[in-house]
């Protein structure tokens, strides 16, 4: 069955308002996730003289938290999963919330069809059946800073390769599936300008990154400072080096230095030119 409409009866008028008013709620959701993300993605309420994105949210008249929600939600099925707008919109946010947490680019095709179709019962229920059951895991509560320094500065390469990818990192409740049974619970205490310090650190990294886990976060902002103190009185060519393998474990992929200008402009045509045959190949495929 699709839509919402009540099993074995015609709707009533009231009925039928309510539900062109609750799509047209959900379309209106999406239309705001879709500015706040473009409005957090590049930074321009920076450019209005906000210091934080919280600020300008509640300047727009909307709940931090809220605007956080809305923005990942159009983040997720737009960015992430390659969804075109106009069948983002013929969904509706509340739908999408819900297949949210069991969606990928594996199943979407199969997810969006039981968006589509089932009603609004159905398809939580269906969500249900299908998400992964959470994890429990023992917590460990520190005071932090109390563990014995053991970092040394020469060890940031081994200690930053062992940080789990962003999709695997904690979720605030604990519950994301990561191969770690444990999760350390440290509370901090931020007072005046220390807790924008944080807060924009925080920002800024989320923009970088894309993911939106706090513990990935702070963790990838600390991993940039304990690489530049491993730096300190290291040779360029090390330097160089070091820094290629921090780019291609948080962005993927393969970096080459080329230090001879000649032969990088032969393998730059080299690689637009074995691209272009890729692409072919994919669009004879397709």
């Amino acid at each position: 069955m699709s839509g919402d409409e009540p099993k074995d009866s015609q709707p009533s008028d009231d009925h039928t308002r309510i539900q062109n008013a609750k799509r047209a709620v959900d379309r209106d959701y999406l239309i705001l996730g879709r500015e706040l993300y473009i409005a957090f993605s590049t930074g321009k309420y920076k450019e209005d003289g906000f210091s934080s994105f919280d600020d300008y949210a509640i300047d727009q008249g909307v709940e931090p938290g809220r605007a956080k929600r809305l923005r990942r939600v159009f983040k997720k099925f737009s960015k992430d999963l390659g969804i075109s707008f106009t069948r983002i919109l013929s969904l509706g946010y509340e739908r999408l919330k819900a297949i949210e947490p069991v969606i990928n680019r594996g199943n979407k095709e199969l997810w969006l069809y039981r968006a589509g179709e089932l009603d609004y019962p159905a398809l939580v229920a269906e969500v249900k059946r299908h998400k992964k059951p959470a994890r429990r895991r023992r917590e460990v509560k520190q005071a932090a800073g109390s563990q014995p320094s053991i970092y040394q500065p020469e060890d940031a390469a081994s200690l930053i390769s062992k940080i789990a990818d962003d999709r695997l990192k904690p979720s605030a409740d604990g519950k994301s599936i990561t191969d770690d049974d444990v999760v350390y619970v440290k509370t901090i205490y931020l007072i005046g300008d220390q807790n924008q310090v944080f807060e924009t650190a925080i920002e800024n990294m989320e923009q970088r990154t894309g993911s939106t886990k706090i513990s990935y976060l702070l963790t990838s902002a600390l991993q940039e400072f304990l690489a530049h103190e491993a730096l300190r009185g290291i040779k360029d060519d090390k330097r160089m080096h070091y820094f290629m393998k921090i780019l291609e474990r948080r962005y993927k992929g393969r970096l080459l230095w080329v230090k001879d200008k000649k032969v990088a402009t032969k393998l730059e045509s080299m690689i637009r030119q074995v691209e272009e045959e890729i692409e072919e190949e994919k669009r004879a495929d397709e």
